[in-house]
């Protein structure tokens, strides 16, 4: 089984249904590994131990205890956490929808399909969990729960777990615009496409939507790193969506992070079309230093100079040397020269 579908099977099992291959847990939602590649095998997966154990030594996602696996987080059903409780920061967030907030604070929060309730240490990091457009955030006086006796627990990675949170030590942060006060970076990328036609290209503003992709090294959300080459986020208005690929090509997943979005803009001369795009975020990104290894770049639309046929450039996953070729007559429009990615201090 390739890896990326044995992390989706694993969490599937080990989080919410491991009844589908007759597999036991115990109280702390650990499985027998031999026990469960039998289980899954005689289901008609092919898994073995090694693939199992390697996936594990890079993934936050599952804890191997000797010969015993679990999964460390988003359990359906309950169980009892194998670590000991941990002090929690002064303060921990969770996110939500702006429809809940009122019933929330009135009721406290409660794990609900989960487990537990998750918590976060910064807005960011729930926002990213929620995944809600108009969030509403809830700040969590963690110390003071933590000193009434209240357990935490946490995955290392800076997620938090508690059995729930009584109202009195609730509230809600009002202003949405601090998470954007998280945001301390402006990135700009920019790609040079080098000209087939020696002529002015007619550039669609609104073909492109924004587009673009940012290379980096490894994802900042999910730790990965991809199997071939760089791995790019690709931007649009106010997400920036994480795109792994394999050395095939195929999308092993996606997520959506938080981002600002401010706009693109092209240039041309008689051999070169430049196209730039910016975002606003605080990430720990680590973008690809060298050119010849660049994934990504910002995507524009063009009328073909030959038949006047409208296409795009698609390039927020290629890299340097990728052709762009009427789908019309054929003819070759562009070729990727080079991306740029500069990064500053972002100041309003």
């Amino acid at each position: 089984m390739r890896y990326e579908g044995l992390s989706r099977f694993l969490s599937q099992i080990l989080r919410h249904t491991p009844h589908e291959i007759g597999l036991e847990l115990d109280e702390y939602g650990y499985a027998d590994i031999d026990v469960l590649i039998i289980k899954a095998n005689n289901q008609g997966s092919r898994i073995e131990k090694e693939q199992i154990l390697a996936l594990c030594s890079n993934s936050d996602r599952f804890k191997i205890k000797g010969n015993r696996i679990k999964a460390t987080k988003g359990h359906s059903f309950p169980i009892k956490p194998d670590e000991e409780g941990a002090r929690p920061p002064e303060a921990l967030y969770h996110s939500t929808s702006s429809k809940l907030r009122d019933t929330i604070l009135k009721e406290g929060l409660k794990p609900l399909k989960l487990s537990s309730v998750y918590l976060f240490e910064n807005y960011v990091d729930a926002y990213i969990f929620a995944g809600r457009k108009e969030p509403a955030i809830i700040v969590v006086d963690a110390a003071q729960m933590y000193a009434d006796d209240h357990q935490f627990y946490t995955s290392g990675d800076g997620t938090w777990f508690t059995d729930a949170c009584p109202s009195k030590y609730l509230r809600v942060e009002n202003n949405i615009h601090n998470i954007y006060r998280l945001y301390k970076k402006k990135i700009t990328v920019t790609t040079y496409y080098k000209k087939f036609f020696n002529t002015d290209y007619v550039v669609n503003n609104n073909y492109n939507f924004g587009y673009f992709g940012l290379p980096v090294r490894s994802c900042w959300m999910c730790k990965k790193k991809p199997v071939y080459g760089s791995l790019s986020y690709h931007f649009q208005k106010d997400n920036a969506v994480c795109q792994e690929y394999d050395y095939a090509m195929h999308v092993k997943g996606r997520h959506k992070l938080l981002a600002c979005y401010l706009g693109h803009s092209e240039a041309q001369n008689q051999n070169f079309i430049m196209a730039s795009a910016s975002v606003i975020l605080d990430l720990e990104i680590e973008v690809v230093p060298d050119i010849d290894d660049i994934k990504g770049g910002v995507v524009i639309g063009i009328i073909c100079p030959n038949c006047g046929k409208e296409t795009s450039t698609g390039s927020w996953y290629f890299g340097q040397g990728y052709i762009c070729t009427c789908p019309d007559c054929k003819k070759d429009l562009l070729q990727m020269d080079r991306t740029e990615v500069y990064t500053e201090a972002y100041q309003e």
